[in-house]
């Protein structure tokens, strides 16, 4: 594993370690931070926030200006537009860019992936190994993570037929440690209950503007599996994050997990497609834990072939399936989900960039361009939305975990660093 990551260590270590002093800086400013928030999301009429990091500024105008590695700024604008797509109704819109510098390009990175697929695969491993060296070669992320994660209950099993590898990681959180250095974090955990995504090979699946419901519930049906994800909350001591996936033995490829003769070939130069299908599953603790079932959405996931200095990828809402009976009636006295889901369908767009300014280099300035529409929520829902908000914003503890998760990270490919040839 070691040997794969060599040639990308130094670029890590620095994006990290970037990453991870921009995001304490943020941190460290927070009683600013907490105030231009609250102004952006509680305010009447139109709001802008930004943010830029080195040096640190918080502010209510545009600014662009190069990245350093891990430099971060943020733009965002809150609109509200009355009589929406002809007329069907009032939306709020939420627009903006999330960029960073010192990206590794996507060619770069699957490269690096198909190095760390070649070892994982070999048929001499085993999980404990795999175990054993992820353990010695991020040793920092580990103690870090150990303050809320039981390694211990945690494993990694490898089963095998044929030439396939099959992977399944499960990692066990305790979410009380979480809450002890991490308050906010926990209680945002808290509110889910059970989240999974399945990633599917998205070349079946109809267009967009072509599609029909039974004609994209068809392509599911028939789509090859890539990976299955799940995070599922049973209770404060047991939090399960679990991810599968298969490997091709002695290869340099995934396969389907239902088309193990297929391999996935990760080709940035075409035009690939994926299609994740989320479930969701909510506990809204402010009415009283009554749980939620969202209904399942299918998130289209493109890459777009495009110049050598730039890598883009975009994603939107291709699904919003039906919801139940009761589903509807626990959701009716807060929005219109029939509308919503249009809405939603129609107006979500997130675009990923990695721009570099010399063709073919290895790193370059992340930019992610988003656009979402959602139908104005009634009042009980600008309640509970208030007081969730209000709570998480107050300590502002998830930049304090990623801020750490970061330099932890940035200190274990400093220690590969060295060994770079």
């Amino acid at each position: 594993m070691l040997s794969a990551l060599i040639p990308i260590a130094k670029n890590c270590c620095e994006l990290f370690e970037g990453l991870g002093t921009s995001l304490y800086e943020v941190y460290d400013n927070k009683d600013e931070l907490q105030s231009l928030l609250a102004d952006f999301l509680f305010s009447d009429g139109p709001q802008y926030f930004g943010l830029r990091t080195t040096p640190m500024k918080l502010r209510h105008s545009k600014e662009i200006s190069s990245l350093g590695s891990g430099d971060i700024s943020v733009d965002a604008e809150f609109i509200s537009e009355d009589k929406y797509l002809d007329g069907k109704g009032d939306v709020n819109i939420l627009h903006g860019t999330f960029m960073f510098g010192g990206m590794l390009g996507l060619e770069v990175l699957s490269n690096v992936a198909r190095e760390l697929i070649e070892q994982i695969s070999k048929p001499s491993s085993t999980g404990v190994e795999l175990e054993v060296e992820l353990k010695r070669v991020f040793s920092a992320s580990y103690e870090e993570l150990g303050k809320f994660v039981n390694f211990g209950e945690s494993r990694v099993d490898i089963s095998r037929s044929g030439n396939v590898a099959s992977i399944a990681l499960s990692v066990l959180m305790d979410l009380e440690d979480l809450g002890r250095h991490y308050e906010s974090v926990e209680h945002l955990l808290g509110h889910l209950k059970y989240f999974g995504f399945t990633i599917l090979d998205g070349s079946g699946f109809p267009l967009k503007n072509e599609s029909t419901e039974s004609s994209i519930l068809k392509a599911v049906e028939d789509a090859h599996v890539m990976m299955l994800v799940s995070l599922i909350n049973r209770g404060k001591k047991d939090c399960e994050l679990k991810i599968e996936f298969c490997l091709e033995e002695n290869s340099r490829h995934m396969v389907y997990m239902n088309a193990k003769q297929t391999p996935i070939m990760f080709d940035f130069a075409q035009n690939e497609k994926f299609v994740c299908r989320c479930s969701i599953t909510i506990k809204i603790l402010e009415l009283g834990c009554a749980t939620l079932t969202l209904p399942e959405s299918l998130i289209l996931l493109e890459n777009v072939p495009s110049l050598e200095s730039v890598e883009k990828m975009r994603a939107e809402i291709l699904y919003v399936g039906r919801h139940g009976r009761i589903t509807g009636l626990l959701m009716r006295p807060f929005l219109n989900i029939s509308l919503f889901k249009l809405l939603i369908v129609q107006g979500f767009l997130v675009e990923f960039k990695v721009e570099r300014e010399i063709p073919l280099e290895k790193v370059g300035r992340f930019c992610c361009e988003y656009n979402v529409v959602i139908l104005k929520p009634r009042h009980i829902v600008i309640k509970c939305f208030t007081v969730f908000v209000r709570r998480q914003i107050s300590s502002l503890d998830f930049l304090l975990l990623m801020s750490n998760i970061f330099c932890s990270l940035g200190a274990d490919f400093k220690g590969i660093t060295p060994l770079e040839v």
